[in-house]
């Protein structure tokens, strides 16, 4: 622990160049060192480039020696017990099995295997060996505000040239790649990542949310993987159905009372009469038993059709319920001349909204 461990290799001296460039193109992007086991820092001799890495209360602090931002902050989150079994297999309608086998020395070995009885030898032995497995998260943070990932995500301890699955954050788990070392196998132990993934992104977004972090649904993915092309039918397809269902299921938006709701639970006010009358007053003259979205995260995410359950109220939907309705009058009478001030205004924007979505 704690100890320095330096690496030579012995090449040709024609082969010298292309190991050069191959490391410092890794070196390129410091973000690589996120996910390495047992190592904080990494020095570079020939070229004095220096990475490092720091965790500390889920914040990774990476420091470099070369670029022009020499500081990164981002936010982490592991999740250190995803069972490895066939119960688990089962629960995420993945068909794979675990059994144990004597080799030919004897000894008792765990192997994978489809349901057609065929070992899966794709899947390494430290895997099969395993209990549980590990899936971390991690995601760009910047001036207490989390930033979107805008290029490949994912990552096998060392980043992956996979561009047909990207998140707006990093993920880092036991994938099983392509011969190619840098795209996912399709392989039924990458169905059950991913189908673990789907699921446990929401989680982690609803633990962001009650946090009070601003940015935390733009973690989210607004639209669905493609699954009609035959190479990446089967692993989108395992991401996509436990992401629906937790999209539908989990309490991850943060509402206007300080509480986790669910979408069915939410109302979105595009009209922002809200603002006016405060957000208890709407939801009590809509008669709902819904909640809005809290100010303290950004929601503008919410107005994609990816979440369907979420109810959103227009114009026509809002006047219908105040007119002649006698506690808005009251509300009316009592309230500031600068607030109907702000009404009126309101009622003459959205008129114009109105009139103009209607000509489209």
């Amino acid at each position: 622990k704690n100890q320095k461990v330096s690496f030579a290799l012995n090449i040709k001296n024609h082969k010298i160049e292309d190991y050069v460039n191959a490391i410092e193109y890794l070196f390129d992007n410091p973000k690589f060192i996120l996910f390495l086991r047992h190592t904080n820092r990494l020095d570079l001799k020939f070229a004095n480039k220096t990475i490092s890495k720091d965790i500390k209360d889920g914040v990774v602090t990476i420091k470099n020696s070369f670029t022009s931002k020499r500081t990164e902050e981002l936010i982490k989150k592991d999740f250190e017990d995803i069972s490895v079994s066939n119960e688990a297999f089962a629960n995420k309608e993945v068909n794979i099995v675990i059994k144990e086998i004597i080799n030919r020395q004897g000894e008792t070995e765990k192997k994978f295997y489809d349901t057609n009885n065929q070992e899966l030898e794709d899947i390494p032995d430290r895997i099969t060996s395993s209990q549980v497995t590990t899936i971390s998260f991690v995601a760009n943070y910047n001036d207490g505000e989390i930033l979107e990932n805008k290029g490949n995500s994912l990552y096998a301890y060392l980043p992956m040239n996979e561009h047909r699955f990207r998140f707006p954050f990093f993920i880092n788990a036991d994938f099983v790649l392509a011969a190619n070392r840098e795209t996912l196998l399709d392989n039924p132990w990458n169905y059950y990542l991913l189908a673990n993934i789907g699921e446990l992104l929401v989680k982690w977004v609803a633990e962001l949310a009650q946090k009070g972090e601003k940015n935390c649904l733009k973690l989210l993915p607004f639209q669905y993987f493609d699954d009609t092309t035959l190479d990446v039918k089967q692993l989108a397809q395992r991401f996509n159905k436990t992401y629906q269902t937790a999209l539908k299921a989990e309490p991850f938006i943060l509402n206007h009372k300080g509480e986790l709701a669910k979408q069915n639970e939410i109302i979105i006010d595009k009209t922002g009469l809200s603002k006016i009358v405060s957000a208890d007053k709407f939801c009590h003259l809509m008669e709902t038993e819904k909640s809005l979205p809290s100010e303290k995260i950004d929601s503008e995410i919410l107005k994609k059709d990816i979440f369907e359950y979420i109810e959103a109220m227009k114009f026509e939907d809002v006047i219908e319920a105040i007119t002649d309705n006698s506690d808005f009058n009251d509300w009316y009478i009592s309230t500031s001349d600068e607030q109907k001030t702000a009404l009126y205004k309101w009622i003459d924007d959205n008129n114009i909204r109105t009139r103009e979505d209607n000509l489209k």
